[in-house]
Formats: structure tokens, sequence, C-alpha cells
């Protein structure tokens, strides 16, 4: 079904489950966009349109967000990394590509890197909170953890989203399954990492991000976003578009 200017949205089945996702048709090679917790491929929208047409662009609603079914009692990073895996070896193959997700779409991506890799130019991070936040940071976090029915109404994400995914957030259940430190040292693809600002409410502090950075063995850069809240992508959707694609343009040339 066509959207407008040339944004369709599509669906694959996934082990037997119906998952959704968008694509602007352009080029050979593909940025894929993942949503975070309670999100889905609407929120990259202005995204989309900003990245040229030389660039395909796909975006997945992940399991239990969007138009993708609801998976009761499967909600892990690993559930979340298999159907991406699934979806990009169907949908994008071997096209050259890079994979940036925000927030929970950003640890998917970084789990999803080493099965992909092989077609890889990069992977981009924003805002993932790879370390605990602040009491602070949770409070700016909570009405979108546990939405009121005025956020429900404003934020059509949290109405259509499976209820049970709250739990990631306040079970801290990412911190759980995965140790970013192990996580970040085991990419062997470029790395984009863009931040928003903790003072506006981003859950990656720069003594975070040196953290993080500390175990990643590729080439990476590091975008802070001044003024910016956790879904910068929203909020600064041309600097999102234009960072990813010249770090892939700068990887491409780094390789050539």
């Amino acid at each position: 079904m066509a959207l407008n200017k040339d944004v369709y949205t599509k669906s694959v089945s996934i082990d037997g489950r119906s998952m959704s996702f968008a694509i602007r048709p352009g080029g050979e090679r593909v940025v894929s966009l993942i949503h975070g917790l309670q999100d889905r491929w609407q929120t990259f929208r202005r995204v989309i349109s900003s990245i040229n047409s030389n660039w395909t662009v796909v975006a997945l609603d992940l399991r239990g967000h969007g138009c993708s079914e609801w998976v009761s009692g499967r909600y892990s990073l690993d559930d979340f990394s298999a159907d991406y895996v699934t979806f990009h070896r169907m949908v994008i193959g071997d096209r050259p590509s890079i994979i940036y997700g925000h927030s929970l779409g950003g640890w998917v991506a970084a789990i999803s890197e080493p099965a992909l890799r092989h077609s890889l130019i990069a992977i981009g991070i924003e805002d993932s909170a790879f370390y605990e936040p602040s009491h602070s940071q949770k409070m700016m976090m909570s009405d979108f953890a546990v939405p009121s029915a005025l956020m429900k109404s404003l934020n059509q994400a949290q109405r259509v989203s499976d209820p049970e995914l709250q739990k990631r957030w306040f079970e801290k259940q990412s911190y759980k399954e995965r140790d970013p430190c192990e996580m970040l040292s085991l990419l062997r693809t470029p790395l984009l990492l863009v931040r928003a600002d903790p003072r506006k409410g981003g859950l990656l502090s720069s003594v975070a991000a040196g953290k993080a950075l500390e175990n990643v063995e590729v080439p990476y850069r590091e975008v802070f976003v001044p003024e910016s809240s956790h879904s910068v992508h929203s909020q600064f959707p041309r600097i999102v578009a234009n960072s990813i694609i010249s770090f892939a343009d700068d990887c491409l040339g780094f390789a050539a």
C-alpha cells in the first residue's frame, strides 16, 4: 500500500507470523531502520524522506509493535534479533546495507550484526541505554514506559503495541539478557553512535558512551546532538539522516 511519496507498507511471514514493514525504493544500497520500545516504523517517517534516493530505505515493526503480530511471553532481545535477521535476509539479502537502531533497536542492531556482517557497511545506534539510567532520566521516561490515557491518545504507537512490552523497561530486561560491553566488543562492522542530550531526556551520557566505546574494536564515530530528547531522529531527522549517509560513505571509502 502506498502511503506518501513512494513509501509503501508491506508484510512478510516470519515463523508463521505477519511482520509489517515500510519500504522507500531507491538504489542498491539499503538503510534499515529499527525503532525503539513501544514504537513503530512511522517514527522514522521524516528520516526516510531526508535520505536521498540513491539509497533504498526499509523500516520494520518489531514483534508486538505497530502492525506486526503480538507474541505473548516472547519479547527477549534474542527474539527481536532473530526476527530482524530473518527479515533482513528475506527483504534486503546481500545488498550493501547499514542498520540503524534507536534505543531498543540499537540493542537489536548490535546483536544482529554478527549474523549479517558479511554485507554490512556499518551499524548505527541511537541513544540506547547501555547502562542503567539515573533516577532523573527514568522519571523523564516514565510517561512513555507506562503511558497514561492522555499519552496513548497522543501517541498511536503506544495504543497499538502489546502492553506486555512495558515489563522490559521496569524489569531491566536488556541488562539481564546482554552485557553491553561484551556485545559491543563482538562488533566487526564500523559503528555510528548518536547521543541525545541528557538534560533533555537522553539516556546515554558522555561517561556511559565512553565506557561503551572502550570495548569497540572497529572504527566508530560519535555524534552528540545538543537539545535533543531521547528520540533524536524525531526532533532532528535531517541530522540523523546526514549522519547515517555520511558515515556509510566514509566507511565505503575506507574499504575501497
